[in-house]
């Protein structure tokens, strides 16, 4: 409440106040979202979105539609195989941001490094 439903200055304080910054961040971020009186994303946050292999367009799109009342359509079929593939990459980089946590912080920041 006070930043009065400004997107930017809310998530803004937030992730500067460390901790578990992601959740906090997405349900302050959703119910800033909620409030008719909510600015839009600012535009320099959109500009290097990227959830491949679906395009920043096509998300733009389904939320338009969403806005508009209707059903939008997020998961492609044809794309499932590059669904896959990201997020077997992702799960790659999770397990090594694990094993990294894992190691003594000298060591790990060494390999970092």
């Amino acid at each position: 409440m006070r930043h009065r439903w400004d997107l930017e200055s809310t998530l803004t304080t937030i992730i500067s106040c460390g901790g578990d910054t992601d959740t906090v961040g997405a349900i302050a971020g959703a119910l800033c979202a909620l409030h008719p009186e909510a600015a839009p994303l600012p535009k320099d946050w959109l500009i290097n979105l990227a959830e491949w292999p679906t395009s920043q367009k096509s998300i733009e799109s389904s939320c338009q539609k969403i806005s508009q009342g209707h059903r939008a359509k997020f998961f492609h079929w044809y794309l499932a195989p590059l669904y896959a593939l990201r997020n077997l990459r992702q799960l790659a980089v999770i397990f090594l941001h694990i094993a990294l946590r894992c190691l003594p912080p000298k060591l790990g920041r060494l390999l970092v490094k």
